[in-house]
């Protein structure tokens, strides 16, 4: 103990030399402010003086204006549309986020000589600002807040306040940091002192930065809570005082009712008179200062030693937010403070706001009211993630948009620390509670899950170093891999290389140094080769500036009995080096007599360029099984030749089997190739109910994907299956894909060949993102019918060999107002084939938004073929073809949708022609062209002002349009004419069944009404009501 207090003190000494040299600006902002929610606007005055610590004159600065990014054509905008994220753009002028300087002042004199270009406000100083001196800014200045500017915005009357007052850029040892703001880099800012008096109607609430130096004048008498309670709605009696208050007005009110029209009038204009009361407020030593505000808040608060705990939330986050969040904010408070640094702030407060996920400011957090759940500890981990960033941003201010990993990524690796504090090292991420949960369900811990984001893109191949500029990745989906996942993963391995004890004396000599300043990296690194003694460079370079990946694999395994002695076994176990990176290891053996033994590899057995490396050892017994590295901190890309088993020649994978229940998400394992596996239904005419399994294997979610369904059909007697491996192979680049496949479903029997490169970008959970990118391969397909009896009513499915090879491309283009696909497939006879053709296909899709409640989509449809097409693979009319059918399962066989509805046309799915009027005249030809045009309107039933239980819901979530289609199908050499085409028009809606996504691939439901068709079969009317119904979205 006193070798270590010795040590520390040491620390400290050397901290404070290395630190000698060190300098850093200094802030002080008074700020005046009135808020007026009616408007979402901010009026301010602002007074900042600013001390050059620096050794440079400065003879111009710079100001970051933060919420005129979020304007049309702004550099966040135009950064966001390379994306996908179009949400900008399509802002009406009220939803700007803005921020207008009125006034500009330098010591006195007023300034004009400055340049606005939206983020960024450069002053050129009317006189030189030399080291150590000071000048005082002046500001008057309005804001208009967005309602969704990222991590600030508004939801109802609710605002979360960020971002909203002129900010001075960073000037540090680098020079300016003046970039504009496009959305990922976070808030780099000087330390200093802030002094805010903010004007709010009287019934707002507010959380913020700093303390509260009117609290007795706002809410005399406020509790305090004992260090073990929470005290729960502190402001109910204010409240209530309120609600008397106002009571009496109304009643004041009503007895004047005698008085004269022109004294009614009066008493009314005063009435609406808002009334307002000024918030004082006060914080030292922080970076930024945010305001969230909400008339409806709940206040809880709670005590940890000198630290007073307040949690704000509406009513409808109680089940969640009361009582637990300040519990869960005590906790982290208190972890935080004893593994890094002690809080050095009296007050801490923790909002249900309305941004998607958390945000971070000093000595406040929000997060979405939204998360949270009875079984997931998903509530937990956010709170936790937003919390520890008050050490990770808010006291260690490093520069988040030069070096996100000091910041997110440091914060995501004491996420994980909570989390296995709060709720053990494994299975911490649910509690599972009844029965058919602790059954089925699987659980996982956040170290692995972040583990598995970053191995899957690093066997991909497409990672970037985690040390890049935030806006500088080239795909925008690396950032978050490499700053976040892989950063913290990357710290469990920097502590396993260090040991414990030593990391973990080393992160808190890095918050004693380094609190209150402005890191980089290479400090960090600093830090940890003077608290370890050791040179680092290899470590940092390979993972932090390099994608170097890990890849140690057990070649084999020889152990025999010692002769000499008779004791012990002489075991000898080889070693590959398969990638670039290098780490120490060790390997665990598990031996015969029940005991276990540990042996590590130094990693300078590796840095001498080796690759490959024998561990010989005497083990007292005969070793059963050795594993590289099982406690898995090792970030190893494939952990499938880690493992060995006594008398194999080669490495054994470890295999997992969970039980997929109704598409639960399941946990993917690093160390195991894992099996999922569930009971299969399906029902047709031909086979009843068929039951089977469904089995699914893969690693990582990436590789060697097993895909086997097989089942039986009791009343046909038949076994079908389908079977399908997909490999990922660089032959095309990245994300490409080889597929192999065979089956016997339903009558038919067929397999696939094929290669694809995937480069599609869905939006995932990022909701304003659309989909971007393209999609094109190549493949060799063959089809037999074997049995026709599953062959559904009205459907052509000819007999004999039909196989083809095919080249196909899609592209998806989203823009501003105006979203493109495009897709084309060209397909010709292969081998053997009954069949002697050329089929070609393209289809041009396109949908006009310009943020009214309605919008316009459109669709252009062109089909050839030539030689002898079967009927399955000709171009219809009405629909898709009968092979698009047999991909998908409702429509696959007889009787799986009613057949009453395929034989009176009733019946179809989207595709082909689409000219859906016509599905009951099963139309079809060599060569197609179509054009589809979709109107979607507002869904009306929203206006419904009554709400009826378990059916406004339902209603409302139905989506309209009016279609208008216009096609033909023909096999003639000439196109027919104008006249001869065909075209309907309607009223579609669809609907999404809830839960049922959770059984069946898509469960939204399309009806649609062609009430008006101008070719109609034989005895109808042109004018009818005819409907029709499919499985999916529709066409467009």
């Amino acid at each position: 103990m006193k070798k270590a207090a010795i040590v520390g003190a040491f620390l400290v000494i050397v901290g404070l030399s290395s630190a000698s040299a060190y300098w850093q600006q200094e802030v002080h902002y008074k700020i005046n402010a009135e808020f007026v929610p009616t408007q979402d606007k901010i009026m301010a005055q602002e007074t900042l003086i600013y001390t050059n610590n620096s050794l440079d004159t400065l003879d111009q600065v710079y100001f970051h204006l933060y919420l005129n990014a979020f304007q049309p054509g702004s550099p966040l905008d135009l950064v966001s549309r390379q994306e996908g994220d179009y949400s900008t753009s399509k802002l009406p002028p009220k939803q700007w986020g803005r921020m207008e300087v009125k006034k500009l002042k330098a010591g006195q004199r007023e300034i004009s000589d400055f340049k606005i270009d939206y983020s960024i406000m450069q002053i050129n100083l009317p006189e030189k600002l030399l080291p150590g001196q000071k000048i005082e800014f002046y500001l008057e200045f309005e804001d208009q807040l967005p309602p969704n500017g990222a991590r600030m915005g508004k939801s109802g009357k609710h605002y979360d306040i960020g971002q909203w007052y002129p900010k001075i850029a960073v000037y540090d040892r680098f020079g300016w940091h003046n970039e504009q703001y496009l959305g990922t880099g976070e808030f780099y800012g000087d330390f200093g002192k802030f002094e805010v008096n903010f004007t709010a109607p009287k019934e707002y609430i507010l959380g913020h930065t700093g303390q509260l130096l009117n609290q007795e004048e706002l809410f005399p008498g406020l509790p305090k809570a004992a260090e073990d309670t929470v005290l729960v709605d502190i402001l109910q009696k204010y409240k209530q005082e309120s609600d008397t208050a106002h009571k009496e007005v109304i009643a004041a009110k009503n007895a004047k009712g005698g008085n004269d029209k022109g004294d009614n009038s009066q008493s009314e204009a005063s009435d609406s008179v808002t009334e307002t009361r000024t918030w004082r407020m006060q914080a030292e030593n922080v970076h930024d200062f945010f305001i969230a505000a909400n008339p409806d808040f709940i206040w809880d608060r709670a005590q940890w030693g000198n630290v007073t705990i307040n949690t704000l939330y509406p009513k409808d986050a109680i089940r969640i937010w009361q009582k637990k969040a300040a519990e869960d904010t005590k906790f982290c408070l208190k972890f935080m403070s004893e593994k890094f640094g002690e809080y050095p702030y009296t007050q801490f407060t923790s909002v249900a706001g309305a941004v998607r996920g958390g945000m971070e400011y000093p000595q406040i957090i929000t997060m979405s009211k939204r998360i949270g759940d009875p079984v997931s500890h998903r509530f937990f981990s956010v709170l936790g993630h937003e919390i520890a960033h008050n050490w990770f941003y808010g006291l260690i201010g490093s520069n988040e948009t030069r070096q996100a990993c000091l910041d997110e990524g440091f914060t995501s690796f004491a996420t994980i620390l909570l989390m296995e504090e709060r709720y053990g090292r494994h299975n911490n991420s649910y509690t599972w509670k009844n029965w058919i949960q602790k059954t089925f369900y699987t659980n996982e811990d956040e170290r692995s899950s972040y583990a598995a984001s970053y191995l899957r893109r690093a066997n991909q191949k497409a990672e970037e170093p985690i040390d890049t500029h935030s806006d500088r990745f080239v795909d925008p989906r690396n950032y978050r891999v490499a700053v976040y996942t892989k950063t913290a993963s990357v710290l469990f391995m920097l502590q396993y290389t260090l040991g414990d004890s030593l990391f973990d004396l080393a992160m808190k000599q890095y918050f004693n140094q380094w609190h209150w300043k402005h890191p980089y990296l290479s400090d960090y690194q600093a830090v940890i080769e003077d608290v370890s003694t050791q040179s680092l460079d290899w470590f940092f370079d390979e993972w932090f500036e390099k994608t170097r990946r890990l890849d140690y694999g057990i070649v084999s395994v020889k152990s025999k009995k010692i002769e000499e002695s008779g004791k012990g076994y002489l075991t000898q176990v080889k070693i590959k080096k398969e990638k670039e990176a290098v780490m120490p290891l060790d390997l665990s053996f598990r031996l015969a007599d029940g005991t276990s033994h540990s042996e590590k590899i130094p990693v300078e057995v590796w840095l001498e360029e080796r690759k490959e490396y024998v561990a010989s050892l005497e083990l007292p017994s005969k070793p059963k099984s050795v594993e590289i590295n099982p406690d898995q901190r090792l970030l190893d890309v494939n952990r499938l030749n880690n493992y060995s088993v006594s008398g194999l020649s080669s490495p054994m994978p470890k295999l997992r089997f969970d039980y997929n229940f109704l598409n639960k998400y399941n946990p993917v394992p690093v160390d195991a190739y894992q099996f999922l596996f569930n009971p299969s239904f399906w029902y047709n005419d031909v086979d009843g109910l068929k039951s089977g399994v469904r089995l699914k294997g893969s690693y990582l979610e990436w590789s060697h994907n097993l895909d086997l369904g097989m089942w039986m059909g009791p009343q046909s007697g038949r076994f079908h299956y389908d079977v399908s491996w997909k490999e990922p192979t660089f032959w095309l680049g990245e994300v490409t894909y080889l597929n192999l496949k065979s089956f016997y479903v339903d009558g038919r029997r067929g397999g696939a060949v094929s290669i694809e490169r995937d480069r599609l970008r869905t939006p995932g959970y990022r909701e304003y993102f659309e989909t971007q990118g393209s999609k094109y391969g190549t493949g060799i397909y063959a089809y037999r019918l074997k049995d026709d009896r599953w062959l559904p009513p009205t459907v052509s499915w000819q007999k004999g060999d039909f196989n083809f090879a095919r080249l196909c491309y899609q592209m998806a283009k989203p823009g501003r107002f105006y979203d493109q696909e495009f897709s084309a497939s060209f397909s010709t006879d292969f081998f053997r084939s009954d069949y002697n053709f050329n089929r070609f296909f393209s289809e041009y899709k396109g949908e006009l938004d310009l943020g009214l409640p309605f919008s316009w989509a459109w669709r252009i449809a062109f089909g050839y073929a030539n030689g002898s097409l079967p009927a399955q693979s000709k171009f219809y009319l009405a629909s898709a073809s009968p092979l698009d059918e047999y991909d998908n399962i409702w429509y696959r066989s007889r009787g799986s949708l009613p057949n009453k509805w395929r034989d009176e046309g009733n019946l179809y799915l989207s595709g082909g022609g689409n000219v859906r009027g016509y599905a009951n005249q099963n139309l079809s030809g060599n060569k197609l062209f179509s054009f589809n045009l979709k109107w979607s309107v507002p869904n009306y039933l929203k206006l419904i002002p009554a709400r009826i239980p378990y059916l406004t819901e339902p209603l409302n979530s139905i989506r309209w349009d009016l279609f208008y289609d216009f096609g033909s199908v023909w096999d003639a050499k000439d196109a027919p004419k104008f006249e001869d085409f065909s075209s309907d028009l309607g009223i579609g809606l669809v609907y999404r069944i809830p839960y049922l996504d959770q059984i069946i691939p898509d469960s939204r439901v399309r009806f649609d009404f062609p009430f008006w068709v101008d070719k109609p079969a034989t005895g109808e009317k042109h004018f009818k009501f005819r409907w029709l119904f499919s499985i999916g979205a529709g066409i467009l």
